[in-house]
């Protein structure tokens, strides 16, 4: 790629339009969320576009984009952890399935609640303590990996 072209990046959820920059996407079937750290994109979900510049990000909710700002100038997964804000516990447990290759099975009197916080990809005790206990869930870790809550 020649520096100054322009691409895409296009998902099930939606598209990003690069225009010179530095970003990320989470695109999931639950999730869609850009943010951008340097230069600006182009985001296009459903019939809404935006514009994106350094310090603003978007994410999708009942199917329209919310604008949003944000003050970190690293892609936090390029350095091995994911930061949460008033995020349902339902997605923080897909990424925990995800980084670690285990299972969760959630109650549903969980699913709702949020955790704002950070958790690492690469301590799978650690990112579990810090997640429940902070939540006050108790839980337990059975010989297959599968974390039991109780």
């Amino acid at each position: 790629m020649t520096k100054g072209n322009t691409f895409k990046v296009i998902t099930n959820r939606g598209s990003i339009t690069v225009l010179g920059t530095q970003f990320n996407v989470n695109a999931t079937d639950s999730k869609f969320e850009v943010n951008c750290y340097e230069g600006k994109v182009a985001v296009n979900y459903n019939e809404d576009e935006e514009i994106l510049i350094k310090g603003q990000s978007n994410s999708a909710k009942n199917n329209k984009l919310f604008g949003n700002n944000h003050t970190t100038n690293v892609l936090n997964w390029l350095n091995g952890y994911t930061k949460y804000n008033k995020v349902e516990l339902s997605e923080v447990i897909k990424d925990l399935q995800k980084y670690y290759k285990i299972n969760i099975t959630l109650p549903n009197k969980y699913k709702k609640q949020q955790f704002t916080g950070n958790l690492t990809h690469n301590d799978f005790n650690l990112a579990l303590e810090k997640l429940f206990t902070s939540m006050e869930i108790k839980y337990n870790v059975d010989k297959n990996n599968t974390v039991i809550i109780e």
